[in-house]
């Protein structure tokens, strides 16, 4: 089990590298590696109880022990906000276009390296499944905003991190 998480992070790390170099920001990537574990650990725990647990969308396949959702905060959800991070300067269809995509890779990666069930697997589902990360990219946005005062230009204004 937590080799199949280390595999889908590994994964997501490779595409986290190739869309800093993409976005000739890889001199800054350690900087949003940091800030996605200090964001993804608590909005990820806080994610997985909500929507997971209490709402039932979704189910680890380990369970919810607080020190696997503790690692999925601090490795996948942090990867998900550096991602983030390199999105400052995108337009917020753009955003939307990502975060499908980026959910259509972890749910392929996750059925080749099971980390996580859906309840439910009727075709309803995927709009569902690539909604959820949408909503969860849009949270993360806002969440950066508020903690780091990063402007998005998918709400128009200008990159301005600090």
């Amino acid at each position: 089990m937590i080799e199949n998480l280390l595999y889908i992070v590994t994964i997501q790390i490779g595409l986290l590298l190739l869309h800093a170099a993409a976005s000739s920001q890889i001199h800054r990537i350690l900087e949003y590696i940091w800030k996605g574990v200090a964001v993804g650990i608590p909005s990820g725990v806080i994610f997985d109880l909500i929507v997971g647990k209490y709402f039932g969308f979704y189910s680890y396949i380990i369970g919810f022990e607080l020190w696997f959702l503790i690692t999925m905060g601090a490795t996948s959800y942090a990867c998900m906000v550096a991602h983030i991070f390199l999105l400052q300067n995108w337009r917020l269809y753009q955003i939307v276009i990502w975060a499908t995509v980026m959910a259509f890779v972890c749910e392929v990666a996750n059925m080749l390296f099971p980390v996580w069930t859906w309840y439910s697997y009727e075709l309803q589902t995927i709009p569902l499944i690539a909604t959820l990360y949408i909503i969860g990219t849009i949270g993360t946005i806002i969440n950066l905003q508020l903690l780091f005062n990063i402007k998005f230009r998918s709400v128009g204004l200008r990159a301005n991190a600090t």
